[in-house]
């Protein structure tokens, strides 16, 4: 018997042949899809059950934390066994070499001694041509040169150092949102494991990290599998923890109970974090003083005093305009009085001093 209704001609296409894919979408019985995923190996631990094979992490913190130095320590651990590409977009050769050699004097003849570093030849580095660099360049076709790049030269594991250079825009939704689909467009397509380094915006150092600290969060944290975030410790210029914010494939090993604590270190030549313990990350923050002053409020006063809105700051700020409008009735004739007499606010952070004279060779994370 014929008949003209779609729902009935559907069911009846598909009682012998199964689920029926269309478009974008690869659909399957999910007994099916387990029983063939069975033949296939988990992934590879790539450190410490933060970093999985297959997945798109992100490391942020704030500038001179020691982001770049650590995301090369754990390059240099993957590339004993995987080829690695690293797109340096912080540093110039110069910077780089300096971190990973010691100069110092033989006590018996008074030469100079230059001890450098040796990585895998599995280890890769990019850095970007200034020659060639334009604002067409940024985004998805940088992403693009990226692709080839890692493909030419058969990598397995990509870092990405940092996200703000190449996608200067992050915290535009579109932008970031842009950004980060061709990257997860490439780790399905070759299977990459990608981690991306990121800055994020000045913090209350009292307060606990979060995801929210991830400049462009909102948009940004819902793509990656994982994310981790170095805080600088209270305890000294030095020290430095490592907290873990998003996990997809195992549970979160380095929550606010737990953070991994560092000392950044150049015993020999090789600028390094050297692990000490897991304590909470409470111990690590600076207690709140009644003089303190939030970072949110010194931004909405910083960006005042240089003519911006209320309506500019608000959006910039990602707060709104009631609350911007009651921080400068209340703190702005304390700030200009602090100006004029040139007495600093309260100070929102410890300084932190990031020394490009600590190395490590052979290392255990």
């Amino acid at each position: 018997m014929k008949t003209d209704n779609p729902i009935e001609l559907i069911i009846r296409e598909t009682e012998h042949t199964g689920p029926v894919s269309g478009g974008m979408f690869k659909v399957q019985k999910v007994n099916d899809m387990i029983d063939a995923t069975l033949t296939k190996k988990d992934p590879e631990d790539l450190f410490f059950r933060m970093w999985f094979e297959g997945e798109i992490v992100c490391l942020f913190g704030n500038s001179n934390c020691g982001k770049s130095i650590f995301a090369v320590q754990i390059a240099d651990r993957i590339s004993r066994s995987k080829k690695v590409l690293y797109v340096d977009c912080e540093l110039s050769d110069k910077q780089f070499q300096l971190r990973y050699t010691r100069r110092d004097t033989d006590p018996d003849t008074g030469e100079e001694r230059i001890s450098v570093y040796r990585f895998s030849e599995n280890f890769l580095r990019a850095t970007i041509d200034p020659d060639k660099l334009t604002e067409e360049t940024y985004g998805t076709n940088v992403i693009t040169q990226i692709e080839h790049t890692a493909i030419h030269n058969e990598v397995q594991v990509i870092f990405i150092d940092n996200i703000t250079f190449l996608c200067s825009t992050t915290e535009k939704g579109d932008d970031a949102g842009k950004f980060m689909l061709s990257l997860l467009t490439l780790k399905k397509k070759y299977g990459w494991s990608v981690m991306v380094m990121a800055h994020t915006p000045k913090r209350d150092p009292w307060r606990p990290i979060t995801q929210d600290d991830l400049a462009g969060s909102k948009k940004l944290a819902n793509f990656f599998d994982g994310i981790l975030a170095i805080g600088a410790s209270s305890k000294g210029d030095n020290i430095r923890y490592v907290k873990q914010l998003k996990a997809r494939s195992t549970q979160i090993s380095y929550g606010a109970d737990n953070v991994a604590v560092y000392t950044i270190e150049k015993p020999d030549n090789f600028l390094r974090f050297c692990y000490d313990t897991t304590s909470a990350e409470q111990e690590h923050l600076k207690e709140k003083k009644d003089g303190d002053i939030s970072q949110e409020v010194l931004n909405v006063l910083e960006l005042s005093s240089q003519g911006k809105s209320l309506g500019q700051i608000a959006k910039e700020l990602g707060i709104n305009k009631t609350r911007v409008y009651r921080i400068k009735q209340k703190f702005q004739p304390i700030y200009e009085s602090a100006v004029q007499s040139l007495q600093p606010l309260q100070p929102l952070q410890v300084k932190r001093t990031e020394t490009t004279s600590q190395e490590g060779g052979n290392h255990e994370l």
